[in-house]
This record gives C-alpha cells, structure tokens and sequence, in this order.
C-alpha cells in the first residue's frame, strides 16, 4: 500500500486511511484542519482503502467540514456511508458493492449516481437540490427518504422490497 500519510497533489486532498500505519480518526480531523488551511485548494476529499466497514464524516457541529466534492471508490467492504450536512455539492461513489446505507441528506446535491452501489437499501437523501433521481440500479432498496427536493417524478417500479417512502 502506498504511504499512509494524507497527500495533497493537484488542488485534490487525498487521504489514504491505513489502520494498519496506525491511522485513527484524530489523523482524518487533522488533515481535515488542514486542508481547510489552504483556500486556494478546491474542496474535494477522496477515501480509498479496502478495510474500511463504515465510514462516518466528521460532526459538522464539533468540526467544520470545508470539502464541497466526496469521492468514495473501491471500499468493497463498506456497508454504511454517513456524509449529511457536510453542504457537499458533488458525492462520487464507485465500486462499493456492499454499501447498504448511504446517509447524504442535508447537502446541496444535484445529482445522485447509484449505478455503483447494488446493494442499498436504505437511502438518506432528503434536503437536498435533487430534479431527478434514477433508482433502476438499487432493486434491493427498502427505505427511501427523498423529501425536500426537487423531484418532480420518480419511478419507483423497479422497488419490489420498498416499504418505507416518506
């Protein structure tokens, strides 16, 4: 595994979460503070290390969160991602086949790719800045908060387990 100190390279804040480098959630803080630092820098964190189960950011009411962009990719373990009021206006989410709850309410997001992520089936998107949201890639889907966007349909056809929609 390549280094497990955080990088900066390119205006994009990459961290690279090695718990057996002894990586502990202070040091995720601690990059953090310091990416908030740099105001030149664009906002954007990316997370990539296979071991990580649940991810959850930092509080935003205990630490400020000043990435706009979250890139989280190839975590095949990952099974709970919590990243609400972090006023994130980009969430990229790639090869995460186990994610079964994704927590992004409270952002100002546009947009929402699940074709990543077959496996959910609780989804947090409420108060956010959705117009549409494509739900074909996530049959598995039993819970489903939406509201407080934008959404002027939504197909919900392909959701044969879906028995909470609020």
């Amino acid at each position: 595994m390549p280094s497990a100190y955080p990088l900066v390279k390119s205006g994009i804040f990459a961290l690279i979460w090695a718990r057996e480098a002894g990586k502990t959630p202070e040091d995720l803080v601690s990059f953090l503070e310091d990416a908030d630092n740099n105001e030149n820098e664009e906002k954007s964190f990316l997370v990539d290390d296979g071991a990580i189960k649940h991810l959850t950011l930092p509080d935003p009411e205990k630490f400020e969160f000043p990435q706009r962009r979250l890139q989280i990719s190839h975590l095949p373990n990952l099974t709970k991602l919590w990243c609400h009021d972090r006023m994130l206006t980009d969430l990229e989410l790639s090869n995460l086949p186990a994610l079964t709850t994704l927590a992004c309410l409270g952002n100002q997001l546009t947009k929402l790719d699940l074709s990543n992520v077959p496996a959910l089936t609780v989804l947090y998107c409420w108060g956010n800045q959705f117009t549409e949201l494509d739900l074909s890639h996530v049959p598995a889907l039993a819970e489903l908060w939406c509201w407080g966007n934008q959404l002027a349909e939504l197909d919900l056809s392909r959701l044969a387990h879906l028995v909470k929609l609020d």
